[in-house]
């Protein structure tokens, strides 16, 4: 009677050490990988321990997991994939996971504060489309005179308007003479 209930206390804390051990987190090393699209920052979560992590520019990642815990990979350009720990995924200690790419099909844009919708005629008429006011729209004297190049300008500046304040001025009201 004593050697069974001895064999029964061996079963018994043989049963609870593999049990445990099950239940014991270990540091999970996986990839996540695609064909097409670029794997960084992609959100990996344990469903079970709500620990997350993300994906670094490689697709590399680290995180938690023991058995049966279920990893959530999502991101905008990716279909969600969910992965569940076996026994051989814990005896490997890490994970390969390819992604799927996520199409996402529009069939009509618009585009925001102005509620434009790419017709260019629907558009033109919803916008009140009004000519620009310049000072040759209105009409104002010396309206076409151009502006002063920048070498120009710098060069009226360094002489300080001694010899080319007369040239500049010259070409203007050349520009302005009616022949």
């Amino acid at each position: 009677m004593l050697s069974y209930l001895r064999l029964f206390q061996v079963l018994l804390l043989f049963t609870l050490s593999i049990g445990f051990s099950q239940e014991r987190p270990i540091v999970l090393n996986g990839q996540a990988k695609s064909f097409q699209n670029d794997v960084s920052n992609i959100l990996v979560v344990n469903l079970n321990s709500k620990e997350s992590t993300i994906t670094d520019s490689l697709g590399l990642f680290s995180i938690k997991a023991k058995l049966r815990d279920s990893l959530q990979f999502s991101a905008v350009q990716f279909l969600k994939e969910t992965i569940v720990i076996t026994d051989s995924i814990l005896h490997k200690k890490s994970i390969i996971v390819y992604l799927s790419e996520n199409i996402i099909n529009l069939n009509e844009v618009t585009v925001m504060p102005y509620n434009l919708t790419g017709n260019i005629d629907s558009d033109i008429d919803r916008l009140n489309y009004r000519p620009v006011v310049t000072s040759s729209t209105l009409g104002l004297p010396h309206a076409d005179v151009e502006k002063l190049t920048q070498s120009e300008r710098l060069l009226l500046e360094a002489d300080r308007g001694k010899y080319v304040r007369y040239y500049v001025t010259s070409i203007v009201i050349n520009t302005h003479t009616k022949f």
